[in-house]
């Protein structure tokens, strides 16, 4: 995935090329009044895991889900060591009620919990130009 700058989008008709094992979580902001649901990670480009390489390239990204609905969220921060995504699936998808948008049901894994919802979709979009780093995550707070 090399080659990509700040500014670089995807969406769930992408979600077969991407992965988000080992990126660092952030923040979390609940569905607002728009019923956008965001989470602020650290985007894994590159691992040493896949490409055989010393380090990680990296970049600050924001992943946000659009029209959040049926949301459940079951984390253990019993254990806590940071919040790291293991995985973000599309379950199932459906018709919404009026039959004019795809209803996607989504489960992202963390390594405290499980969230589940449903969306019409998401966009994951770079917050900055990807940085080659020795560690997953750039240890922004």
């Amino acid at each position: 995935m090399s080659g990509y700058k700040k500014g670089k989008k995807w969406t769930q008709a992408d979600i077969g090329e991407l992965g988000w094992s080992q990126c660092r979580t952030y923040g979390l902001a609940f569905p607002n009044k728009h019923g956008s649901m965001k989470f602020d990670i650290d985007y894994i480009l590159e691992s040493p895991l896949a490409h055989g390489t010393k380090g990680y390239l990296i970049a600050e990204a924001e992943l946000v889900f659009e029209n959040v609905n049926a949301l459940n969220i079951g984390l253990d921060f019993q254990n806590f060591q940071g919040i790291d995504l293991v995985s973000v699936e599309i379950e199932n998808e459906s018709l919404t009620p009026n039959k004019k948008m795809k209803l996607y049901h989504f489960k992202i894994e963390l390594i405290v919990g499980i969230i589940t919802f449903t969306a019409t979709g998401f966009q994951q979009l770079l917050k900055s130009d990807p940085m080659h780093s020795v560690t997953s995550d750039f240890e922004r707070y």
